[in-house]
C-alpha cells in the first residue's frame, strides 16, 4: 500500500495471531488478490485508458527489469478513483488509482510502482496475510456478487483490502527503498521519491473509505523523505565503489578492486560494466608471463548506473545559482551556468534569455557564445550554432568546448574535412585528445606528431631497412619491429596505440591492421621534396603546393593536404611534427 494509511486496531494476542497464521501457496494468493481485482471490475472501476495504460506497463516494464526479481510477472489494472493510491495484492496485482496516475511524472510513477513491486517480491502482503480470515473474506466476496449485493460486496471488498494492504511502519520503509533502488536503477530520477510522497501528502484530506483506513500504518511523510535520503546517500557510496575498484586497478592494487567491485554489484547487480570489471580484477590478480604474449586486459570507465540522480544535482546547481545571481543579476559567469543549466532540463527559452542578458553585458564572452551556440543546435539551427561556436573559440583558442562542439557538428552534418580539421587541433588537449584520436581514427585521418614522413603520397615508411605500408596486419607489424614499448588501448577498445621510443615510430592499429603511421623523433630524416624539420610554411608551401587545410590555435600551425595525406604541424613558425596517412 502506498499512501499513508490511517489506521487500524486489533486486539489479538500473539497465540491468536499463531493459530490463525499458516503458509500460503502461490495458488491461495492469486486467488486472494484475483477475486479483489474481479470485484472491482465488477463494481464498474476500471479505467479504460489505453495510453495511460501503455504508459503505465512501460514504467512497470522497466522498473520490473532493474529489480531483484526481472522474471516477476505482475497484473497492471487502472482504477477510475481520484484518490491518489496504488497497491499491490498477493497473486502479483497491481492496482493503480487514475488520481494517482495523472498526478505523477515518470519519474514519481517509477517510484510508486518500485515501492509496490518492493512489497509483492518481498512478499510483505502474504507474510502478513492471515490466511483463514482472507480465505473466508474471499468466500463471502464472491456470494455476495454472486447474490447481486453491490453493498455487501463493497463491504467485503473494503475487509478483504485490509487485510491484503496494509503494512507496518517497518515494511512500508523497506518498500519506500527498494522502490527508490529499483527505479533509480532503470535510470529514473532518485529524488523524484521526494516529490512522488509530497504529492501524495498534500492529496490526505480527499481519502475516505478503507483506502485512506490502510494509512494508519505508514510513517509519516516527513520521516520517509529523511529516510530516502539517507537511502541515497549510501546508494551514492556504494555507487563510488565502482570508481574506487578502478583506482585500485590503476595502483595495481586487484585484491582491493575486487572487494569493490563485488560491493558496488551487490546494489547494482544490472551493471554489465561492474561484472566485466570484477572479471578483469580477478584475471589482474596473476602476474604477467615472464615470456610470450601478453594479454590485453580492458577494462569499462563507466559504470553505466546513474546513481546520484541528475535531479537532485540540478536542484542544488539552480538553489546556488539563485543566490549568485541575487547578487548579481548580469555576472557573466552566473549567466553562463544558469544558460547551461537551463538547457540541461531542456528549458531551452529559459536557457537562451539567460545567455543573451549575459552577452549582453559581455558580448565577446566564450563560455556564454559556447553555451548559446548549444542552445541553438538543440533548436535546429546549426549554422546559427556554428557561428557562435567559431566566435567563442576565436574570442578565447584556448577552450576546447568550443571546437569539440564543432567537431561534432561538422561530423553530424557530413563535412568530414571540417571535422578532420577540428579534431587535429585537439589531439593535444588533455581532456579531448583521446576523443579527438578515437574520431579522427574512424574519419580515417589518424592524428599525430610524426618526425619519421615518407615522401607524400606514398603508403610506405622505411624502419631499419624495412618497408612497412599503411595497411599491413598486426602480426605482420610485431614482427617486423618487435614488440613495443608502450600499447595503449582507445576507450571503446577500437583502436590500439604502439609507440618504439628508439625509432620514434608509432602505429594506429584499427581492425589488426596500421592505419597509420604517427612518427616521431628522436628519427629526424624526412625523405621526400625537400623536407626538413624547422622549415617554415613558405618553405613547405613552395614544395608541397597550397595546403587544403589551415588553421592556427595560439602558437601552432595545422596545415593538411588531402591529396598527399599528409598533416604538417609547425610550433612557433617552425616545422615540428607531420603526420602519414591514407591519401584522399
Amino acid at each position: 500500500m502506498f499512501i499513508l494509511l490511517l489506521g487500524i486496531a486489533r486486539a489479538l494476542t500473539p497465540y491468536d495471531s499463531l493459530l490463525d497464521t499458516q503458509a500460503t501457496s502461490p495458488a491461495d494468493e492469486y486467488a486472494i488478490g484475483k477475486e479483489y481485482v474481479t470485484s472491482q471490475l465488477w463494481f464498474g472501476a476500471e479505467w479504460k485508458n489505453p495510453t495511460e495504460q501503455a504508459r503505465v506497463e512501460r514504467i512497470t516494464r522497466r522498473v520490473i527489469a532493474a529489480s531483484d526479481r526481472p522474471d516477476f510477472i505482475v497484473n497492471v489494472v487502472l482504477l477510475d478513483d481520484a484518490r491518489v493510491n496504488a497497491a499491490a495484492l498477493p497473486g502479483g496485482f497491481l492496482l493503480i488509482n487514475r488520481g494517482l496516475v495523472t498526478m505523477m511524472t515518470d519519474d514519481e510513477l517509477a517510484f510508486v510502482l518500485g515501492h509496490e513491486l518492493a512489497h509483492a517480491l518481498l512478499r510483505h502482503g502474504a507474510s502478513q496475510l492471515r490466511v483463514k480470515e482472507a480465505t473466508a473474506s474471499v468466500a463471502a466476496l464472491s456470494a455476495a456478487r454472486a447474490g447481486n449485493d453491490p453493498a455487501a460486496a463493497r463491504a467485503r471488498a473494503d475487509e478483504l483490502y485490509l487485510m491484503v494492504a496494509a503494512h507496518s511502519r517497518e515494511l512500508e520503509l523497506d518498500a519506500d527503498l527498494y522502490g527508490l533502488v529499483y527505479a533509480t536503477r532503470a535510470g529514473y530520477a532518485g529524488a523524484a521519491a521526494d516529490t512522488a510522497l509530497q504529492k501524495v501528502a498534500a492529496s490526505l484530506g480527499e481519502l475516505v473509505g478503507a483506502q485512506d483506513r490502510a494509512w494508519a500504518s505508514h510513517p509519516l511523510t516527513a520521516d520517509r523523505i529523511a529516510e530516502l535520503t539517507k537511502g541515497r546517500t549510501g546508494m551514492e557510496k556504494v555507487a563510488a565503489e565502482f570508481d574506487a575498484g578502478l583506482t585500485f586497478l590503476d595502483q595495481g592494487r586487484p585484491s582491493q578492486a575486487v572487494t569493490s567491485f563485488q560491493q558496488f554489484l551487490a546494489l547494482f547487480p544490472q551493471s554489465q560494466a561492474g561484472w566485466s570489471n570484477l572479471a578483469a580484477a580477478w584475471m589482474l590478480h596473476e602476474p604477467p608471463p615472464a615470456t610470450g604474449v601478453v594479454d590485453v586486459v580492458p577494462l569499462h570507465r563507466q559504470s553505466g548506473v546513474r546513481v546520484r540522480g541528475d535531479a537532485v544535482r540540478l536542484e542544488r546547481a539552480a538553489d546556488a545559482l539563485g543566490h549568485a545571481l541575487r547578487l548579481d543579476p548580469a555576472d557573466p559567469v552566473a549567466l553562463a551556468l544558469a544558460g547551461a543549466l537551463a538547457r540541461q532540463q531542456g528549458k531551452l527559452p529559459e536557457a537562451r534569455a539567460f545567455l543573451e542578458r549575459g552577452l549582453a553585458r559581455a558580448p565577446a564572452d566564450p563560455a556564454l557564445l559556447t553555451n548559446l551556440g548549444n542552445v541553438l543546435y538543440d533548436e535546429k539551427k546549426p549554422a546559427e550554432a556554428i557561428a557562435r561556436w567559431i566566435a567563442a573559440r576565436d574570442a578565447d583558442p584556448t577552450r576546447p568546448e568550443p571546437r569539440v562542439n564543432l567537431a561534432r557538428a561538422h561530423e553530424e552534418r557530413k563535412e568530414g574535412k571540417e571535422a578532420i580539421a577540428a579534431w587535429q587541433g585537439l589531439v593535444d588537449d588533455r581532456t579531448w585528445g583521446a576523443t579527438a584520436r578515437e574520431r579522427l581514427a574512424v574519419l580515417g585521418s589518424p592524428p599525430g606528431a610524426p618526425a619519421v614522413v615518407v615522401p607524400p603520397g606514398a603508403l610506405t615508411i622505411t624502419v631499419n631497412g624495412q618497408r612497412l605500408p599503411l595497411g599491413m596486419s598486426l602480426a605482420e607489424l610485431l614482427a617486423a619491429l618487435g614488440p613495443p614499448d608502450s600499447r595503449t588501448l582507445s576507450p571503446d577498445q577500437a583502436t590500439e596505440t604502439l609507440f618504439w621510443t628508439k625509432t620514434g615510430v608509432k602505429a594506429l592499429v584499427t581492425s589488426e591492421r596500421v592505419a597509420a603511421w604517427l612518427l616521431r623523433q628522436p628519427t629526424t630524416a624526412l625523405p621526400g621534396e625537400g623536407m626538413a624539420f624547422g622549415q617554415g610554411e613558405e618553405d613547405l608551401t613552395a614544395r608541397l603546393g597550397p595546403a587544403d587545410v589551415r588553421f592556427v590555435i595560439g602558437g601552432r600551425t595545422t596545415l593538411v593536404w588531402w591529396a598527399k595525406g599528409l598533416t604538417a604541424v609547425l610550433l612557433d613558425g617552425e616545422l615540428r611534427d607531420v603526420t602519414l596517412y591514407k591519401p584522399r
